[in-house]
């Protein structure tokens, strides 16, 4: 009886189990060479980082004069610019500093934080990134040079302090950069990037701020000699404005000079660019519902904004010609 049962176990329990066994093995096999291989994809993108990060200031008794600040708000294409000013090489694009003092690294968490305002620790944190100074994992996520002789600084959450960031570096070029709000709370709300949780009550929200914001900060003359521009007029002549950009610049500093604007790609989505598309692609508001339209339109005529963002896609007029405007109407 017992080799009767032994010979079945031989003929059928065991090639089973061997099966079960060789698959085991297989399986963990594979297992330790993702581990593995996982390990080795880590390592080299973090010693990738750790070189990329390595770079050394040249140098210069003119640290201001040699960075440009590139100021806008979430949404409105300043990576895409920034990444064109910053082609020349010896350029490093140092990424949105005011973001740091607050934890502010995604975009969610943008919208449980406030706005840095007067007086703000995110004021010292631009100033320190246009010295040269400020160094991080977030600020040289996309550093561009290691021997570096100019900078480009770009922020997010620099509009409500622009005013007294100018007044404290009065000799950097200092890039305005606005996009029509409309296009910004739709981007920002299908991102997720909003407080509010009902979509129409967090498009109100989205226009209301950019509203507030915005006129308090081109209303107050410590704002001058910026170089005001729309991404409107940059996505339509990317060259020309990136070429005006450059001439303002040079009156700051020559270092600006070797930047060679037919040598830049447009067309090429910046690192920002979440929806995958094109950026020089035509906007309109299709896609959006005409109540939502119809109510961002108000708010922004309520803050006199209509002369330059309604309820058509598209700046209306040149974004210096509006705030000369807007301030002689507060005059």
């Amino acid at each position: 009886m017992f080799v009767g049962a032994y010979d079945v176990f031989c003929e059928r329990r065991w090639p089973r189990l061997t099966r079960s066994v060789c698959k085991y093995w297989v399986v963990a096999e594979e297992r330790e060479h993702q581990k593995l291989a996982w390990r080795v994809r880590y390592w080299r993108k973090h010693f990738q980082r750790r070189r990329d990060a390595m770079f050394v200031e040249w140098p210069t008794s003119d640290p201001l004069g040699r960075a440009l600040w590139v100021c806008s708000w979430q949404r409105s294409g300043s990576t895409w610019l920034a990444e064109m000013l910053a082609q020349q090489r010896g350029t490093r694009l140092v990424y949105e500093p005011a973001n740091v003092p607050d934890g502010v690294f995604s975009g969610e968490m943008s919208s449980e934080k406030e706005l840095p305002m007067e007086g703000d620790p995110a004021t010292f944190a631009i100033i320190r990134a246009l010295r040269g100074v400020e160094r991080g994992e977030w600020v040289d996520q996309m550093p561009g040079a290691h021997l570096v002789r100019r900078r480009v600084v770009k922020d997010v959450r620099g509009v409500g302090i622009a005013p007294s960031v100018r007044e404290k570096c009065p000799n950097t070029p200092v890039v305005f950069l606005t996009r029509h709000p409309i296009a910004v709370a739709r981007s920002k709300v299908a991102l997720g990037w909003t407080s509010p949780a009902g979509v129409s009550d967090a498009f109100a929200h989205e226009i209301q701020q950019w509203c507030q914001v915005h006129t308090a900060t081109l209303r107050d003359e410590r704002l001058s000699n910026v170089h005001f521009v729309t991404y409107e007029a940059v996505r339509d002549e990317p060259r020309a404005r990136v070429e005006a950009i450059r001439d303002y610049a040079l009156t700051f500093n020559s270092t600006w000079r070797g930047l060679d604007v037919n040598a830049m790609d447009p067309g090429r989505p910046s690192s920002t660019n979440f929806r995958n598309t094109d950026v020089v692609a035509s906007e309109g508001w299709g896609d959006l519902d005409r109540a939502l339209v119809h109510r961002a339109a108000e708010i922004l005529g309520d803050y006199g904004f209509d002369a330059i963002y309604n309820d058509r896609p598209g700046a209306q007029c040149e974004l210096d010609t509006f705030v000369h405007h807007l301030r002689a109407a507060a005059h």
